[in-house]
Protein backbone atom coordinates (compact mmCIF):
# COMPACT_ATOMS: atom_id res chain seq x y z
CA UNK A 1 0.00 0.00 0.00
CA UNK A 2 1.23 3.60 -0.68
CA UNK A 3 1.65 5.47 2.51
CA UNK A 4 3.49 9.16 3.22
CA UNK A 5 6.52 8.16 5.88
CA UNK A 6 8.70 10.16 7.75
CA UNK A 7 11.83 9.02 9.67
CA UNK A 8 13.58 12.39 10.55
CA UNK A 9 12.02 15.66 11.91
CA UNK A 10 11.80 18.71 10.14
CA UNK A 11 10.14 20.52 7.59
CA UNK A 12 7.34 19.01 4.99
CA UNK A 13 10.17 18.17 2.83
CA UNK A 14 10.69 15.12 5.35
CA UNK A 15 7.04 13.45 4.35
CA UNK A 16 8.07 10.55 1.70
CA UNK A 17 5.47 8.66 0.22
CA UNK A 18 6.37 5.10 0.27
CA UNK A 19 5.27 1.96 -0.36
CA UNK A 20 4.72 -0.32 2.72
CA UNK A 21 3.29 -3.75 3.80
CA UNK A 22 -0.61 -3.48 4.32
CA UNK A 23 -1.47 -3.82 7.68
CA UNK A 24 -3.27 -7.18 8.83
CA UNK A 25 -5.92 -6.50 11.54
CA UNK A 26 -5.76 -8.53 15.12
CA UNK A 27 -8.62 -10.39 16.68
CA UNK A 28 -10.32 -6.89 17.80
CA UNK A 29 -9.32 -5.09 14.94
CA UNK A 30 -10.57 -3.41 12.33
CA UNK A 31 -8.92 -3.14 8.75
CA UNK A 32 -10.10 0.60 6.96
CA UNK A 33 -9.57 1.48 3.34
CA UNK A 34 -9.00 5.56 3.88
CA UNK A 35 -10.60 7.64 1.68
CA UNK A 36 -9.69 10.62 3.81
CA UNK A 37 -7.77 11.55 6.14
CA UNK A 38 -6.67 15.68 7.32
CA UNK A 39 -3.71 17.83 8.34
CA UNK A 40 -4.25 18.90 12.05
CA UNK A 41 -2.89 21.41 13.26
CA UNK A 42 -0.94 19.04 16.44
CA UNK A 43 0.72 17.17 13.80
CA UNK A 44 2.95 20.42 12.42
CA UNK A 45 4.89 19.82 15.59
CA UNK A 46 5.08 16.08 15.47
CA UNK A 47 6.31 16.51 12.35
CA UNK A 48 8.92 19.23 13.38
CA UNK A 49 9.76 17.33 16.93
CA UNK A 50 8.57 20.25 18.59
CA UNK A 51 8.15 20.32 21.89
CA UNK A 52 9.49 17.66 24.52
CA UNK A 53 6.12 15.97 25.23
CA UNK A 54 5.72 14.94 21.42
CA UNK A 55 8.91 13.75 21.62
CA UNK A 56 8.79 11.83 24.64
CA UNK A 57 5.54 10.19 22.94
CA UNK A 58 6.93 9.80 19.53
CA UNK A 59 10.95 9.43 20.08
CA UNK A 60 13.70 12.09 21.73
CA UNK A 61 15.87 11.58 18.27
CA UNK A 62 13.59 10.64 15.76
CA UNK A 63 10.20 9.12 15.18
CA UNK A 64 9.78 5.94 16.38
CA UNK A 65 8.67 3.01 13.87
CA UNK A 66 5.19 3.10 14.74
CA UNK A 67 4.85 6.84 14.75
CA UNK A 68 6.16 7.52 11.37
CA UNK A 69 2.93 7.96 9.73
CA UNK A 70 1.01 10.43 10.74
CA UNK A 71 -2.74 10.96 10.21
CA UNK A 72 -4.96 11.48 13.24
CA UNK A 73 -8.30 11.83 11.12
CA UNK A 74 -9.95 9.27 8.56
CA UNK A 75 -12.78 8.65 7.13
CA UNK A 76 -13.51 5.19 5.22
CA UNK A 77 -15.01 1.95 4.59
CA UNK A 78 -14.52 -1.60 6.81
CA UNK A 79 -11.80 -3.76 4.35
CA UNK A 80 -11.50 -6.56 6.95
CA UNK A 81 -11.92 -7.63 10.47
CA UNK A 82 -10.92 -9.37 13.29
CA UNK A 83 -12.67 -12.20 14.16
CA UNK A 84 -14.16 -10.79 17.43
CA UNK A 85 -15.40 -8.14 15.82
CA UNK A 86 -19.07 -6.96 16.63
CA UNK A 87 -19.46 -3.50 15.84
CA UNK A 88 -19.11 -3.52 12.36
CA UNK A 89 -19.29 -5.40 9.08
CA UNK A 90 -17.47 -5.60 6.12
CA UNK A 91 -18.35 -2.39 3.30
CA UNK A 92 -19.68 -0.27 6.59
CA UNK A 93 -18.77 3.55 5.76
CA UNK A 94 -16.90 5.24 9.45
CA UNK A 95 -15.16 8.09 9.92
CA UNK A 96 -12.63 8.17 13.29
CA UNK A 97 -9.73 9.37 15.39
CA UNK A 98 -6.67 7.30 15.70
CA UNK A 99 -4.94 9.68 18.21
CA UNK A 100 -1.25 9.01 19.00
CA UNK A 101 -1.86 5.83 17.42
CA UNK A 102 -1.55 7.65 14.18
CA UNK A 103 -1.97 5.87 10.58
CA UNK A 104 -4.40 8.41 8.70
CA UNK A 105 -1.81 8.99 6.23
CA UNK A 106 -1.79 5.53 4.04
CA UNK A 107 -4.62 3.89 1.85
CA UNK A 108 -5.08 1.31 4.55
CA UNK A 109 -5.35 1.66 8.93
CA UNK A 110 -5.54 -0.69 11.38
CA UNK A 111 -7.88 0.38 14.54
CA UNK A 112 -9.15 -1.13 17.25
CA UNK A 113 -13.09 -2.20 17.41
CA UNK A 114 -13.43 0.05 20.59
CA UNK A 115 -11.37 2.64 19.50
CA UNK A 116 -12.80 6.43 18.55
CA UNK A 117 -14.66 4.68 15.48
CA UNK A 118 -18.13 5.13 14.59
CA UNK A 119 -20.44 4.73 11.33
CA UNK A 120 -19.89 8.61 9.45
CA UNK A 121 -23.23 10.73 8.21
CA UNK A 122 -25.28 9.32 5.36
CA UNK A 123 -25.29 12.54 4.24
CA UNK A 124 -21.89 13.53 3.46
CA UNK A 125 -18.60 12.54 1.86
CA UNK A 126 -15.58 11.07 2.95
CA UNK A 127 -13.68 14.28 2.81
CA UNK A 128 -16.57 15.92 4.73
CA UNK A 129 -16.97 13.41 7.55
CA UNK A 130 -12.85 13.55 8.18
CA UNK A 131 -13.11 17.16 8.47
CA UNK A 132 -15.44 16.59 11.31
CA UNK A 133 -13.48 14.29 13.53
CA UNK A 134 -11.14 15.90 15.48
CA UNK A 135 -12.85 19.57 15.27
CA UNK A 136 -15.96 18.59 16.40
CA UNK A 137 -15.34 16.06 19.31
CA UNK A 138 -12.77 18.40 20.88
CA UNK A 139 -15.08 21.54 20.75
CA UNK A 140 -18.26 19.14 22.51
CA UNK A 141 -15.95 17.91 24.88
CA UNK A 142 -14.76 21.28 26.33
CA UNK A 143 -18.31 22.82 25.93
CA UNK A 144 -19.71 20.13 27.99
CA UNK A 145 -16.82 20.12 30.50
CA UNK A 146 -18.04 24.02 30.90
CA UNK A 147 -21.57 23.35 31.25
CA UNK A 148 -22.89 25.15 28.34
CA UNK A 149 -27.04 25.81 28.61
CA UNK A 150 -29.26 27.96 26.70
CA UNK A 151 -28.98 31.44 26.96
CA UNK A 152 -25.73 32.15 27.90
CA UNK A 153 -23.26 34.40 26.79
CA UNK A 154 -20.39 32.58 25.05
CA UNK A 155 -17.50 33.95 23.30
CA UNK A 156 -15.38 31.20 20.92
CA UNK A 157 -11.62 32.70 19.92
CA UNK A 158 -10.35 31.58 16.81
CA UNK A 159 -13.91 31.49 15.28
CA UNK A 160 -12.75 29.68 11.89
CA UNK A 161 -10.66 27.42 12.92
CA UNK A 162 -10.93 23.43 12.86
CA UNK A 163 -12.23 23.48 16.55
CA UNK A 164 -13.62 27.10 16.64
CA UNK A 165 -15.89 26.43 13.80
CA UNK A 166 -17.48 23.62 14.98
CA UNK A 167 -17.17 25.22 18.64
CA UNK A 168 -19.87 27.90 16.94
CA UNK A 169 -22.13 25.72 15.91
CA UNK A 170 -22.64 23.33 18.65
CA UNK A 171 -23.06 26.44 21.07
CA UNK A 172 -26.15 27.96 18.84
CA UNK A 173 -26.79 24.24 18.84
CA UNK A 174 -27.29 23.99 22.91
CA UNK A 175 -29.20 27.93 22.61
CA UNK A 176 -25.95 30.02 23.43
CA UNK A 177 -25.75 33.47 22.59
CA UNK A 178 -22.21 33.64 20.14
CA UNK A 179 -19.86 35.80 20.08
CA UNK A 180 -16.88 34.67 17.44
CA UNK A 181 -13.20 36.25 17.35
CA UNK A 182 -11.35 35.82 13.88
CA UNK A 183 -9.63 37.63 11.81
CA UNK A 184 -10.89 40.36 8.99
CA UNK A 185 -10.94 37.47 6.17
CA UNK A 186 -12.85 34.90 7.92
CA UNK A 187 -15.44 37.18 9.68
CA UNK A 188 -18.22 36.07 7.14
CA UNK A 189 -17.49 32.91 7.61
CA UNK A 190 -18.34 33.15 11.62
CA UNK A 191 -21.61 34.46 10.92
CA UNK A 192 -22.51 31.83 8.38
CA UNK A 193 -21.47 29.31 10.62
CA UNK A 194 -24.26 31.50 13.40
CA UNK A 195 -22.39 33.35 15.28
CA UNK A 196 -24.26 36.06 16.59
CA UNK A 197 -21.98 38.86 16.44
CA UNK A 198 -18.06 38.67 15.36
CA UNK A 199 -15.21 40.76 16.52
CA UNK A 200 -12.14 41.65 14.33
CA UNK A 201 -8.94 40.64 16.28
CA UNK A 202 -7.29 42.71 14.48
CA UNK A 203 -9.24 46.00 15.46
CA UNK A 204 -10.88 45.07 18.81
CA UNK A 205 -9.13 43.34 22.02
CA UNK A 206 -12.49 41.25 23.10
CA UNK A 207 -11.04 41.59 27.22
CA UNK A 208 -11.16 45.40 26.83
CA UNK A 209 -14.53 45.78 26.17
CA UNK A 210 -16.09 45.34 29.23
CA UNK A 211 -18.51 42.84 28.11
CA UNK A 212 -18.72 39.64 30.36
CA UNK A 213 -19.50 35.98 28.86
CA UNK A 214 -20.69 33.37 30.67
CA UNK A 215 -17.72 30.74 28.76
CA UNK A 216 -14.77 31.80 27.34
CA UNK A 217 -13.18 29.32 24.80
CA UNK A 218 -9.95 29.41 23.64
CA UNK A 219 -9.57 27.20 20.84
CA UNK A 220 -6.28 28.19 19.64
CA UNK A 221 -4.64 29.07 22.45
CA UNK A 222 -3.74 33.11 21.95
CA UNK A 223 -5.04 34.42 25.63
CA UNK A 224 -5.02 33.39 28.90
CA UNK A 225 -6.96 32.53 32.01
CA UNK A 226 -5.37 36.02 33.75
CA UNK A 227 -5.96 38.46 30.60
CA UNK A 228 -9.48 36.89 30.37
CA UNK A 229 -10.88 36.44 34.10
CA UNK A 230 -12.16 40.32 33.92
CA UNK A 231 -14.34 39.47 31.21
CA UNK A 232 -15.63 36.17 32.19
CA UNK A 233 -19.42 36.50 34.97
CA UNK A 234 -19.35 35.54 38.27
CA UNK A 235 -19.25 31.45 38.12
CA UNK A 236 -17.74 31.69 34.25
CA UNK A 237 -15.84 29.19 32.90
CA UNK A 238 -12.92 29.88 30.77
CA UNK A 239 -11.95 26.59 28.47
CA UNK A 240 -8.49 26.52 26.95
CA UNK A 241 -7.34 23.57 24.73
CA UNK A 242 -3.86 23.75 24.58
CA UNK A 243 -0.34 24.09 27.43
CA UNK A 244 0.77 22.07 29.69
CA UNK A 245 0.68 25.15 32.14
CA UNK A 246 -2.45 25.61 32.45
CA UNK A 247 -3.28 21.91 34.53
CA UNK A 248 -1.62 24.15 37.28
CA UNK A 249 -4.15 26.99 37.27
CA UNK A 250 -7.02 24.78 36.61
CA UNK A 251 -5.94 23.26 39.81
CA UNK A 252 -6.20 26.39 41.78
CA UNK A 253 -9.00 28.03 40.27
CA UNK A 254 -10.89 24.81 41.33
CA UNK A 255 -10.39 25.71 45.22
CA UNK A 256 -10.10 29.57 44.64
CA UNK A 257 -12.63 31.69 43.32
CA UNK A 258 -15.75 31.15 41.25
CA UNK A 259 -14.48 31.45 37.92
CA UNK A 260 -12.93 28.64 36.40
CA UNK A 261 -10.31 27.56 34.18
CA UNK A 262 -11.08 24.33 32.57
CA UNK A 263 -8.32 22.46 30.25
CA UNK A 264 -7.66 18.76 29.28
CA UNK A 265 -7.73 15.88 26.45
CA UNK A 266 -10.15 14.60 24.51
CA UNK A 267 -9.25 10.99 23.27
CA UNK A 268 -11.88 8.43 23.48
CA UNK A 269 -14.46 9.80 21.01
CA UNK A 270 -16.90 7.49 19.95
CA UNK A 271 -19.89 8.55 21.96
CA UNK A 272 -19.11 12.34 20.73
CA UNK A 273 -19.10 10.61 17.13
CA UNK A 274 -22.24 9.25 17.12
CA UNK A 275 -23.99 12.53 18.62
CA UNK A 276 -22.49 14.40 15.61
CA UNK A 277 -23.39 11.91 13.40
CA UNK A 278 -27.15 12.77 14.25
CA UNK A 279 -26.53 16.30 13.88
CA UNK A 280 -25.10 16.35 10.81
CA UNK A 281 -27.88 14.19 9.55
CA UNK A 282 -30.46 16.12 10.87
CA UNK A 283 -28.83 19.55 9.43
CA UNK A 284 -28.12 20.84 12.37
CA UNK A 285 -23.90 20.55 11.74
CA UNK A 286 -21.74 21.21 8.34
CA UNK A 287 -18.26 20.28 7.70
CA UNK A 288 -16.15 23.30 7.13
CA UNK A 289 -13.10 22.62 4.75
CA UNK A 290 -11.00 25.41 3.44
CA UNK A 291 -8.29 23.15 1.17
CA UNK A 292 -8.01 19.65 -0.45
CA UNK A 293 -5.24 17.82 -1.20
CA UNK A 294 -4.13 14.57 -2.42
CA UNK A 295 -1.89 12.08 -0.49
CA UNK A 296 0.55 12.55 -3.34
CA UNK A 297 0.68 16.22 -3.02
CA UNK A 298 1.10 16.15 1.35
CA UNK A 299 4.11 18.20 1.14
CA UNK A 300 2.43 21.02 0.03
CA UNK A 301 -0.32 20.57 2.39
CA UNK A 302 1.47 20.82 5.21
CA UNK A 303 3.14 24.17 4.32
CA UNK A 304 -0.12 25.37 4.04
CA UNK A 305 -1.34 24.30 7.28
CA UNK A 306 1.81 25.49 8.90
CA UNK A 307 1.60 28.89 6.86
CA UNK A 308 -1.31 29.25 10.03
CA UNK A 309 -5.19 31.21 9.16
CA UNK A 310 -6.74 27.95 7.11
CA UNK A 311 -10.33 28.16 7.50
CA UNK A 312 -11.52 24.85 9.37
CA UNK A 313 -10.10 22.04 7.96
CA UNK A 314 -7.66 21.06 5.04
CA UNK A 315 -8.07 17.57 3.87
CA UNK A 316 -6.36 14.85 2.31
CA UNK A 317 -7.60 12.40 -0.79
CA UNK A 318 -6.71 8.53 0.37
CA UNK A 319 -6.85 6.64 -2.88
CA UNK A 320 -9.18 8.26 -5.11
CA UNK A 321 -8.89 9.51 -8.49
CA UNK A 322 -6.64 12.26 -9.74
CA UNK A 323 -7.52 14.22 -13.21
CA UNK A 324 -4.65 13.72 -15.04
CA UNK A 325 -6.11 15.05 -18.25
CA UNK A 326 -8.74 17.69 -18.26
CA UNK A 327 -10.28 18.86 -21.73
CA UNK A 328 -12.44 21.91 -22.48
CA UNK A 329 -13.86 23.35 -25.68
CA UNK A 330 -15.87 26.02 -26.28
CA UNK A 331 -17.54 25.96 -29.47
CA UNK A 332 -19.74 29.88 -30.29
CA UNK A 333 -22.55 29.03 -32.98
CA UNK A 334 -22.58 32.63 -33.94
CA UNK A 335 -20.14 35.79 -33.76
CA UNK A 336 -23.26 36.82 -30.92
CA UNK A 337 -20.82 38.27 -27.85
CA UNK A 338 -23.26 40.37 -25.48
CA UNK A 339 -21.36 42.01 -23.19
CA UNK A 340 -18.25 39.87 -23.24
CA UNK A 341 -19.98 36.79 -22.08
CA UNK A 342 -19.07 33.82 -23.79
CA UNK A 343 -18.71 31.21 -21.54
CA UNK A 344 -21.65 29.64 -19.85
CA UNK A 345 -21.10 25.73 -17.70
CA UNK A 346 -24.83 24.93 -15.65
CA UNK A 347 -24.25 21.93 -12.89
CA UNK A 348 -26.97 20.48 -11.09
CA UNK A 349 -26.56 17.86 -8.82
CA UNK A 350 -28.37 14.17 -9.57
CA UNK A 351 -31.77 13.98 -7.12
CA UNK A 352 -31.99 17.80 -6.76
CA UNK A 353 -34.23 19.33 -9.72
CA UNK A 354 -34.34 22.75 -9.77
CA UNK A 355 -37.38 25.31 -10.03
CA UNK A 356 -39.12 26.65 -13.41
CA UNK A 357 -37.82 30.15 -12.24
CA UNK A 358 -34.28 28.71 -11.84
CA UNK A 359 -34.78 27.24 -15.40
CA UNK A 360 -35.91 29.88 -16.98
CA UNK A 361 -32.71 32.05 -15.33
CA UNK A 362 -30.42 29.10 -16.42
CA UNK A 363 -32.09 28.89 -20.02
CA UNK A 364 -31.69 32.49 -20.46
CA UNK A 365 -27.72 33.00 -19.72
CA UNK A 366 -27.58 29.56 -22.43
CA UNK A 367 -28.90 31.91 -24.95
CA UNK A 368 -26.69 34.50 -24.10
CA UNK A 369 -23.56 32.39 -24.64
CA UNK A 370 -24.96 30.60 -27.30
CA UNK A 371 -22.90 27.16 -27.02
CA UNK A 372 -20.65 25.77 -24.42
CA UNK A 373 -19.68 22.24 -25.21
CA UNK A 374 -17.15 21.14 -22.32
CA UNK A 375 -15.52 17.32 -21.59
CA UNK A 376 -13.84 16.38 -18.57
CA UNK A 377 -11.92 13.25 -17.26
CA UNK A 378 -11.25 11.76 -14.73
CA UNK A 379 -8.51 9.25 -14.60
CA UNK A 380 -6.48 6.91 -11.98
CA UNK A 381 -3.99 4.40 -12.74
CA UNK A 382 -4.35 5.24 -16.16
CA UNK A 383 -7.95 4.30 -16.09
CA UNK A 384 -10.87 6.65 -16.84
CA UNK A 385 -13.63 6.35 -14.07
CA UNK A 386 -15.32 9.22 -14.72
CA UNK A 387 -16.59 12.03 -16.89
CA UNK A 388 -18.76 15.05 -17.25
CA UNK A 389 -19.77 15.98 -20.74
CA UNK A 390 -22.23 18.28 -22.07
CA UNK A 391 -22.79 21.07 -24.77
CA UNK A 392 -26.18 23.27 -25.42
CA UNK A 393 -28.01 21.05 -27.32
CA UNK A 394 -28.30 18.32 -24.59
CA UNK A 395 -29.87 21.00 -22.49
CA UNK A 396 -32.93 22.26 -24.83
CA UNK A 397 -36.44 21.13 -24.64
CA UNK A 398 -37.03 20.31 -21.03
CA UNK A 399 -40.41 22.19 -19.84
CA UNK A 400 -39.61 20.92 -16.14
CA UNK A 401 -36.52 21.21 -13.99
CA UNK A 402 -33.87 18.95 -14.39
CA UNK A 403 -32.43 16.72 -12.07
CA UNK A 404 -28.99 16.54 -13.78
CA UNK A 405 -27.26 18.92 -16.23
CA UNK A 406 -24.35 17.74 -18.32
CA UNK A 407 -24.25 14.02 -16.76
CA UNK A 408 -21.57 13.29 -14.54
CA UNK A 409 -20.90 9.33 -15.10
CA UNK A 410 -18.89 7.65 -12.42
CA UNK A 411 -17.66 3.62 -12.87
CA UNK A 412 -19.98 2.29 -10.43
CA UNK A 413 -16.84 0.67 -8.31
CA UNK A 414 -15.82 3.84 -7.80
CA UNK A 415 -18.87 5.41 -6.33
CA UNK A 416 -18.52 7.36 -2.98
CA UNK A 417 -14.73 8.52 -3.64
CA UNK A 418 -16.10 12.30 -4.37
CA UNK A 419 -14.92 11.67 -8.26
CA UNK A 420 -18.14 13.65 -9.66
CA UNK A 421 -17.22 16.21 -7.63
CA UNK A 422 -14.12 16.31 -8.17
CA UNK A 423 -15.33 16.68 -11.92
CA UNK A 424 -17.24 19.54 -11.08
CA UNK A 425 -14.85 21.50 -9.48
CA UNK A 426 -12.22 21.08 -12.14
CA UNK A 427 -14.75 22.57 -14.56
CA UNK A 428 -15.02 25.62 -12.72
CA UNK A 429 -11.80 25.80 -12.77
CA UNK A 430 -10.49 24.70 -16.16
CA UNK A 431 -12.73 27.95 -17.47
CA UNK A 432 -11.45 29.94 -15.04
CA UNK A 433 -7.41 28.91 -16.27
CA UNK A 434 -8.98 29.67 -19.72
CA UNK A 435 -8.69 33.80 -17.99
CA UNK A 436 -12.29 33.81 -16.93
CA UNK A 437 -12.54 36.34 -13.90
CA UNK A 438 -16.39 37.06 -12.94
CA UNK A 439 -19.36 34.45 -12.04
CA UNK A 440 -22.60 34.18 -11.27
CA UNK A 441 -23.85 31.61 -9.08
CA UNK A 442 -27.42 30.65 -9.13
CA UNK A 443 -28.85 28.32 -6.51
CA UNK A 444 -28.18 28.06 -2.32
CA UNK A 445 -25.34 29.54 -0.84
CA UNK A 446 -25.65 27.34 2.21
CA UNK A 447 -25.48 24.49 0.13
CA UNK A 448 -22.87 25.43 -2.20
CA UNK A 449 -19.99 26.67 0.13
CA UNK A 450 -20.32 23.19 1.73
CA UNK A 451 -17.73 22.69 -1.87
CA UNK A 452 -16.22 25.57 -1.64
CA UNK A 453 -17.48 27.07 -4.62
CA UNK A 454 -18.07 30.40 -2.69
CA UNK A 455 -14.64 30.81 -2.46
CA UNK A 456 -14.05 31.91 -6.21
CA UNK A 457 -12.87 35.60 -6.15
CA UNK A 458 -15.60 37.56 -8.47
CA UNK A 459 -18.47 35.96 -7.08
CA UNK A 460 -21.81 37.36 -7.33
CA UNK A 461 -24.56 35.11 -5.53
CA UNK A 462 -28.20 35.36 -6.60
CA UNK A 463 -29.91 32.69 -3.83
CA UNK A 464 -32.48 30.85 -4.21
CA UNK A 465 -32.89 28.94 -1.45
CA UNK A 466 -33.35 25.29 -1.28
CA UNK A 467 -32.14 25.24 -4.86
CA UNK A 468 -29.54 22.29 -4.84
CA UNK A 469 -28.20 24.30 -8.70
CA UNK A 470 -25.32 25.34 -9.69
CA UNK A 471 -25.14 28.19 -12.94
CA UNK A 472 -22.11 29.65 -13.53
CA UNK A 473 -21.51 32.65 -15.24
CA UNK A 474 -18.32 33.48 -17.01
CA UNK A 475 -16.15 35.65 -19.55
CA UNK A 476 -13.18 35.29 -21.05
CA UNK A 477 -12.36 39.38 -21.74
CA UNK A 478 -13.71 40.94 -18.17
CA UNK A 479 -9.97 42.32 -16.60
CA UNK A 480 -9.30 40.07 -13.80
CA UNK A 481 -11.57 40.63 -10.61
CA UNK A 482 -14.39 42.13 -12.37
CA UNK A 483 -17.81 40.43 -12.09
CA UNK A 484 -20.15 40.27 -15.07
CA UNK A 485 -23.86 40.77 -14.80
CA UNK A 486 -26.49 39.74 -16.98
CA UNK A 487 -29.97 40.70 -16.97
CA UNK A 488 -31.47 37.31 -17.34
CA UNK A 489 -29.80 36.72 -13.65
CA UNK A 490 -31.31 39.57 -12.40
CA UNK A 491 -35.16 39.61 -13.67
CA UNK A 492 -37.11 37.53 -11.00
CA UNK A 493 -33.78 37.69 -8.36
Amino acid sequence: MKAVVYTQYGPPEVLQLREMEKPTPKDNDVLIRVHATTVAGTEIPMRRGKGLDFRIVIGLRRPRERYRVLGMELAGEIESLGKEVTRFKKGDQVYGFTGFGLGGYAEYCRMPEKGSLAIKPANVTYEEAAAVVDGATTALFFLNKGRIRSGQEVLINGASGSIGAYAVQLAKYFGAHVTGVCSTANLELARSLGADRVIDYTEEDFTASGRTYDIIFDTVGKSSFSRCKGSLKKGGRYLLTVGWGSYLVMLWTSVVGSKKLITGMSLKKTDELVFLRELIEAGRLRPVIDRRFPLEEIVEAHRYVEAGHKKGNVVVTVGQARLEEVRVIVRPETDRDLDGIREVTIVAFQGHPCSQQTEHLIVEALRAADALELSLVAESDGEVVGHIAFSAADIGGSSTGWSLLGPVAVRPDRQGEGIGRALVEAGLDALRSRGACGCVLVGDPAFYGRFGFTQYPGVVWHSVPDENVLCLLMSGEMPTGEVVHHPAFLAGT
